[in-house]
């Protein structure tokens, strides 16, 4: 319709998100406050725009952010800490199925941050 309408709602801070390619979801990189301190613990989820449900994606401590879905939508890639809550630790390139399961690091031999 063109017409805008929020699809969250809670306490959380949306802190990037990702369309997927069929438009019916929203990946979403989503932390606890606006506050800095909880600028690295984020967790992924999947919203429906339909109806505005959360599914999570990956949730563990530490930074999982900027989700970028697959062209096929299969896939959601994304930066990460690996499940460590790190302030100047390395970042890595990671890949999960887009309907769950456990993600997986691409740059493991990477000794630097990707920036974010």
């Amino acid at each position: 319709t063109g017409k805008a309408r929020q699809v969250t709602s809670g306490t959380e801070t949306v802190q990037s998100l990702s369309w997927s390619p069929s438009g019916k979801e929203v990946a979403v990189a989503l932390r606890k406050s606006p506050r800095l301190d909880d600028l690295f613990d984020t967790d992924l989820h999947v919203v429906n725009v339909e109806t505005g449900k959360l599914r999570p994606l990956v949730v563990r401590p530490g930074l999982d952010s900027l989700p970028i879905w697959s062209p096929d939508g299969s896939k959601v890639a994304f930066v990460s800490h690996r499940g460590k809550y790190d302030w100047i630790g390395n970042t890595y390139l990671c890949v999960v199925d887009a309907a769950g399961g456990e993600p997986k690091a691409l740059t493991t031999g990477f000794d630097e941050v990707i920036p974010w």
